[in-house]
């Protein structure tokens, strides 16, 4: 099965727009009155590798549906098609997606032309092009174009080194990613034959106003395989979970000295956290169990009756530190999950899904988009965890807003929030679309490109949170 681009290009992927599929944009009425969101999606084992959507949200929100409503909604969700189709083996696989300004970054990733589900008319369209196996192209979808059928991707100014498995992030209007080690993601070495790995630069920063790529210094992983696992930006440090050797490993990049430290071996972690985390206003918020959960300040009285489970490790003495530092960002908070009450429960009121996903976003103001996404069970199989159709897609998407108040309830913390909208989509593709949710922005905003556990890794291997307080939750919302 193929899916033919927009355009028919002589070259491999077309340099000036490499392919895409592009559908009909909605009346101007409606984008003047509206807020942009858009989704990014990656589907490893289909023959399109990513897709993009878009959805307009209403500026001034209507008042909240009632469960009635919802309920209506969610027997007849409105129909959504992706704005942007990237074929496999057109483009990298794995590569990060970020959001600066008006416009979509895509970078890094390997080229794998042998990967299963390429169409045959790729694989001869690219048999005869010589490809850098990690390239250094950098690829730009302009969101601020008015009409989608005029949206085109184009190249920008390439990396100086490809990227591995990059995680990609956004501070001070630039755009950081670090790559992956090489060693992790290759296993022909001949395909390595062309490349100098003692210049080969795992970290680099670029700045849009110069339009310029600059290398920065190296993460001091040595020669230890490593794969990024997550990101987040705290203050003026650049936070990144590594996987090395069977653990999770905290490094730390200050954006001002830019400079590199390495941190101590993390515990395990819950391991049910998704999402991309936002850090608003002292307060981290994120994705549990599919609800929303807040690391939020404790009360001044609670503060000293909080008591911190300590780990001793043999660890360098800068390592210990940089721990102590970590930890003392959030060293009186606790975990708080979302009250039901004040129309909250919206967010459990979706359609039934398998190999569902979810992420945040943060609109401002202590306004979030909370996105649950997820493939449909098959109605007599479903509880098999056996899909009804693999080009049938739901996105939920449920706004509300964080009240900055904290309540404790049954030996459980909770954070009030408001409910203030909610709508239902289903996309049927003509590809399979199973994947996942790699990126969630709207234009103008600065957003992470990647789900981000690691505000959750840091926090469970600073601080204790009983687990009375997660059997409390799963009591309260699965009665």
């Amino acid at each position: 099965m193929t899916f033919p681009s927009e355009e028919d290009d002589d070259s491999p992927f077309g340099i000036e727009s490499p392919p895409s599929r592009l559908q009909d944009v909605q009346s101007a009425s409606l984008e003047a009155k509206s807020k942009k969101l858009y989704l990014f999606f990656s589907h490893p084992d289909s023959p399109v590798m990513y897709s993009l959507y878009k959805i307009d949200l209403p500026i001034h929100l209507p008042p909240p549906p009632t469960e009635a409503t919802q309920t209506d909604q969610i027997m007849n969700p409105r129909s959504l098609s992706p704005i942007l189709q990237l074929k496999n083996g057109e483009y990298p696989n794995n590569m990060s997606c970020v959001s600066l300004g008006d416009k979509l970054y895509f970078l890094g990733g390997k080229f794998n032309i042998d990967h299963p589900n390429i169409d045959e008319d790729v694989k001869n369209k690219l048999k005869n092009v010589k490809r850098d196996v990690f390239p250094r192209d950098v690829y730009i979808f302009d969101l601020a174009t008015p009409v989608v059928a005029d949206k085109k991707m184009y190249s920008g100014t390439r990396m100086n080194s490809g990227k591995v498995s990059p995680q990609a992030f956004v501070a001070d209007e630039k755009i950081y990613v670090v790559g992956s080690t090489i060693q992790m993601n290759i296993s022909d070495s001949s395909k390595m034959k062309d490349l100098d790995l003692k210049s080969f630069a795992y970290f680099e920063v670029y700045d849009p106003v110069d339009d310029k790529w600059t290398v920065l210094r190296n993460p001091p992983i040595r020669n230890v395989k490593t794969i990024w696992l997550g990101h987040a930006v705290v203050e003026r440090k650049a936070l990144l979970v590594a996987w090395q050797r069977g653990k999770e490993r905290l490094y730390c990049f200050d954006l001002d000295k830019r400079q590199w430290t390495k941190c101590s071996s993390l515990r395990s972690y819950p391991r049910d956290f998704s999402g991309r985390t936002e850090f608003v206003d002292d307060t981290l918020y994120g994705c549990y169990h599919h609800t929303i959960a807040a690391i939020a300040p404790l009360a001044e009285e609670e503060e000293s009756e909080e008591e911190e489970e300590e780990e001793s490790e043999e660890e360098e003495e800068e390592e210990a530190e940089e721990v102590q530092h970590a930890g003392s960002l959030f060293k009186h908070h606790s975990l708080h999950l979302v009250s039901g009450k004040m129309g909250m429960d919206a967010i459990f009121n979706v359609p039934p899904q398998l190999q569902s996903d979810t992420t945040l976003l943060h609109f401002g103001n202590q306004r979030f988009c909370y996105v649950r996404t997820g493939m449909p069970p098959h109605p007599i199989y479903g509880y098999e965890d056996t899909i009804e159709d693999d080009k049938k897609r739901f996105i939920s998407i449920v706004i509300f807003q964080a009240l900055g108040e904290t309540y404790e309830e049954d030996a459980a913390r909770f954070f009030r929030a408001k409910f203030l909208h909610s709508t239902h989509y289903v996309v049927e593709t003509l590809f399979p679309n199973e994947g996942f949710i790699d990126g969630c922005f709207s234009p103008s905003l600065v957003y992470f490109s990647r789900p981000l556990v690691l505000f959750f890794i840091i926090f469970f291997s600073c601080i204790y949170i009983p687990y009375e307080y997660f059997s409390c939750f799963l009591g309260i919302y699965n009665a």
